[in-house]
């Protein structure tokens, strides 16, 4: 019996309670928070530039090794035996 008593108070309480609202916080926290979202977008767009760079020279790698082979191959088929 205790225990649902004890339920319904908190049901009640938690009901009751009001949720924070957005107005309730100063223009002070307002402001760091647009910093912080401002300097993650900055963040975000350096990672991708780099993301970008590395995929291109990491293609560019693949397609001189690939290259290389080839020719090797073909100077190793034209080559005169001794």
């Amino acid at each position: 019996m205790k225990q649902i008593i004890l339920i319904v108070l908190t049901m009640a309480t938690l009901g009751a309670s009001t949720p924070v609202a957005k107005a309730w916080f100063g223009s002070e926290e307002k402001q760091r928070r647009v910093e912080a979202e401002q300097k993650l977008v900055q963040q975000q767009q350096a990672t991708n530039k780099w993301q970008i760079t590395t995929f291109i020279l990491g293609v560019g790698c693949v397609l001189l090794l690939v290259a290389g082979t080839a020719i090797g191959s073909k100077a190793r088929r034209d080559a005169k035996p001794n």
